[in-house]
């Protein structure tokens, strides 16, 4: 907190000790005790006794903008970002050409969602003359907020730059979300410059220790980066990244492992998705069951949440009637996309076990979640949906579990350069 009176990193305990006692003397005598204890919590980690007693000095004496300054980082440390963002607006009213006020001002603004403001304020601070954590990486997330995702990644890119120059881990969950957001946007944006940043990416992992908390943080850039595979150019380098992960055995935890599972299930549903052998009941049967396993049980405050139920029960009811006279299909999954069938398997050897009697259960499921409507009535229902679907050719729209596959970013025809950044045509590399 000392940095606020410009002291430097290398001055020792005692001149800091100095510069604070000389600062308090432009204080009344009764202040310049308290000023000297509000400092020094704040080096003691004490943030809220510090945020307290700035507030009484200034109740005394609001001249200083260095215990204003004071007051807003201790904010910050509490996590209190509107206390934080209404300390800085007063500063930048003070004192406009200040660029460290307009800064703190902009991560105060991204931490309570004022995207657009805080842009404003990043803005107004301009290029920073010294390296300030959490900058470059506010300002970057506030422009993909806000959908500018070029400027976006030059602001991430800075960062990594810095990485990059000085080989400096100061936060590694904090460097992690950087990498997250670069790999994200260079697929979106197609620049070619994926693998390259992938590498130094795999490189940053192997130099950190996987304490549960960065295990965490790389399932959720499995999940962040599974959503690309929209980009079908994509789909081998996701494949290629997890394998990756599996064999580095990086993620331990249980709730980690499952990412990691969902992941090759959501893989392997991309490929069946566009496989002929695969019926479409079976596809949106696979699909439900994935559904009920992982959606339902880890987003349980999901608004569709019944939606979703009542569609992965009417999926899986079509599955006691398609699987009886489709065991080669069955078998087809199980060599071809063993994932999928792991995490369907106690379902599918229900339904084989007895049909009858699961198709029963499903459909009670059913009529418990629509109390409305009659056990006969969803029968009816069902028999009919069967018919139809049983009827249509394959599905037009896949749901992984975590979003739709529609077609978004950048299209690339087979001839010009795959935007993985190896240098070679698409229908060469990724588009085999």
């Amino acid at each position: 907190m000392n940095k606020i009176l410009r002291i430097k990193k290398s001055d020792d305990k005692e001149t800091s000790k100095k510069e604070i006692e000389k600062f308090a003397r432009q204080f009344a005598l009764p202040l310049q005790k308290q000023v000297i204890e509000a400092f020094r919590l704040a080096d003691e980690e004490k943030y809220e006794e510090a945020a307290g007693l700035c507030c009484r000095i200034l109740d005394e004496d609001d001249s200083k903008p260095d215990i204003m300054e004071l007051l807003g980082q201790c904010y910050f440390a509490q996590g209190n970002m509107a206390g934080a963002a209404m300390v800085f607006h007063e500063l930048v009213e003070i004192n406009p050409e200040n660029a460290g006020y307009h800064c703190s001002l902009g991560m105060a603004y991204h931490g309570i969602g004022e995207f657009e403001e805080a842009v404003k304020q990043f803005k107004a601070a301009g290029p920073m003359g010294q390296y300030r954590p959490f900058y470059y990486t506010s300002y970057g997330d506030c422009l993909q907020k806000i959908g500018k995702e070029k400027e976006s990644r030059e602001m991430f890119g800075m960062e990594l730059d810095r990485y990059v120059e000085t080989g400096e881990i100061l936060l590694a969950e904090l460097l992690d979300g950087v990498f997250q957001n670069v790999l994200y946007l260079d697929i979106s944006l197609a620049n070619g410059k994926y693998k390259e940043d992938l590498e130094l990416y795999l490189h940053f992992l192997s130099r950190i220790e996987m304490t549960e908390k960065m295990q965490e943080n790389l399932a959720s850039t499995v999940v962040y980066l599974s959503t690309q595979m929209r980009n079908k150019w994509y789909r081998p380098l996701f494949r290629e990244l997890i394998d990756y992960i599996s064999r580095k055995n990086y993620l331990r935890t249980e709730g980690t492992k499952e990412t990691l599972k969902s992941a090759f299930i959501i893989w392997e549903s991309y490929r069946f998705h566009d496989d002929r052998k695969v019926s479409k009941i079976m596809d949106t049967g696979l699909n439900a069951i994935y559904n009920i396993r992982y959606t339902l049980k880890d987003i349980p405050w999901m608004e569709d949440r019944e939606d979703i139920q009542r569609d992965a029960l009417i999926s899986e009811w079509n599955l006691c009637r398609y699987v009886p006279g489709h065991l080669e299909e069955i078998k087809y999954i199980q060599e071809n996309y063993p994932y999928n069938y792991e995490c369907s398997r106690k379902f599918l050897e229900r339904v084989k076990h007895d049909p009858e009697q699961t198709a029963k259960e499903v459909l009670e499921e059913l009529q418990k979640l629509s109390g409305h409507q009659t056990l006969h009535e969803w029968k009816v229902f069902l028999e009919d949906e069967y018919s139809q679907m049983n009827a249509e050719g394959r599905a037009e729209v896949l749901v992984d579990g975590w979003e739709p596959y529609r077609r978004k970013g950048v299209k690339v025809g087979r001839n010009d350069p795959c935007p993985c950044g190896s240098g070679k045509k698409y229908k060469k590399c990724c588009g085999k």
